[in-house]
């Protein structure tokens, strides 16, 4: 049976002009015991990828209290990934030949700007109020590299750092940026083969070194409440001439220490992760300080990041009409899980024409609502407001 990565990575491989991966919000009320404000999630952002090759990627969105449902802009590229920042939503988009970065109003999910990049974005971390990184993969040759995207000009800088390898993941954490290395070079027939988390001085922007994290297909990178840096691995997948898998390692959860640049904690999984469309694997929420990573068909994995530990499992549903996992999000706050999936086909594989879903369930993994989305969901975003 294929795992996630391997589905992932083949379209990667295979479709690499056409498809190259939204954190999110929930309402909040004020601790009785703290001065410290609660989030809200007000409303829920999902990118659509879009039909493969049909560069018909669009946003939607919805309020988690009401269920009001609203269409946002029509991106006209498939849809990767989604950062917010502030009252902007910051999407990275990719079209047959090219990539673009897209500027939406959070509120309206409205184009305000866009830009047109000619490489293939992956991810993109604000390093300050007017300068954001942004990931850049190239899977035929493994020669990757960050840019320097100034958010008020919408414009890219002159200067890229340069990393040795793909690109996916990035989070910054006071004067440094780590930058998950998902692979080492453009073979086809290794998906997942990086090991390293590469640092970039966010001051200079320059490369200021590496770690060697001992796990495989490092992916997704975000900085935790209390500073440290946890890294979901993927786990490699090796395949031979017929694109079927002959070998692969198994995810985990790494935990780094950003000043001595050390790996202090990990957590072995016995299975690889990943989203079933090579998009969004993981999310990070700041209130519960937990990561829900997508770790199969129908099952999402709790981490701890306060204790470093593994909390288990929540399984999700069988869905009619829905199959997969393709883009996770949490809100700690309602205690809500929000789980986008493929439409199902014919043969009871995935849609990516038709329109998905996003499953909404509590932790003991009981469906409260469904809400209709676009084709091939990719991201979710949370929008949140303090109370």
């Amino acid at each position: 049976m294929r795992t996630p990565s391997y589905f992932s990575h083949v379209i990667l491989a295979g479709l690499i002009g056409i498809a190259l991966a939204l954190s999110g919000c929930d309402l909040v009320d004020t601790d009785e015991d703290t001065e410290d404000p609660r989030l809200t999630t007000t409303s829920v952002i999902v990118g659509n990828g879009g039909d493969f090759g049909r560069q018909n990627g669009f946003l939607t969105l919805f309020d988690p209290i009401d269920q009001q449902v609203q269409d946002g802009a029509d991106l006209g590229a498939f849809l990767h990934s989604l950062t917010l920042g502030g009252e902007t939503l910051y999407g990275i988009t990719n079209t047959s030949d090219a990539g673009r970065i897209e500027q939406v109003d959070a509120t309206t999910g409205q184009r305000v700007d866009q830009l047109a990049v000619e490489s293939t974005p992956r991810m993109l971390a604000p390093v300050n109020d007017d300068l954001a990184y942004v990931t850049n993969a190239d899977f035929f040759t493994g020669t990757g590299f960050v840019s320097l995207y100034d958010q008020s000009e919408n414009a890219l800088q002159a200067t890229t750092i340069d990393v040795d390898g793909n690109p996916e993941g990035i989070a910054v954490a006071d004067d440094k940026a780590f930058v998950a290395l998902f692979s080492e070079d453009g073979d086809p027939s290794t998906a997942g083969d990086g090991t390293t988390l590469a640092i970039i001085d966010t001051d200079a922007h320059q490369p200021a070194g590496s770690i060697d994290l001992g796990c495989d297909g490092p992916n997704e990178v975000f900085e935790d409440e209390s500073g440290e840096i946890v890294v979901v691995c993927q786990g490699r997948t090796e395949f031979d001439e017929d694109f079927q898998p002959v070998d692969q390692t198994e995810a985990q959860v790494v935990f780094v220490n950003p000043d001595t640049e050390t790996v202090v904690d990990r957590i072995e999984l016995d299975q690889q992760v990943g989203s079933a469309n090579g998009t969004q694997t993981a999310f990070y929420d700041p209130v519960s300080e937990e990561v829900h990573v997508i770790g199969g068909t129908n099952t999402v994995f709790r981490f701890d990041t306060e204790g470093n530990e593994q909390l288990g499992a929540v399984s999700v549903p069988e869905t009619e009409g829905l199959v997969s996992l393709t883009a996770i999000a949490y809100d700690g706050t309602a205690e809500r899980i929000y789980a986008a999936r493929f439409a199902e086909g014919e043969d009871g594989g995935f849609d990516t024409a038709a329109s998905g879903g996003v499953v909404q369930l509590n932790l003991e993994g009981e469906v409260t609502n469904i809400v209709d989305v676009g084709p091939s969901p990719s991201h979710i975003e949370l929008r949140r407001e303090a109370e």
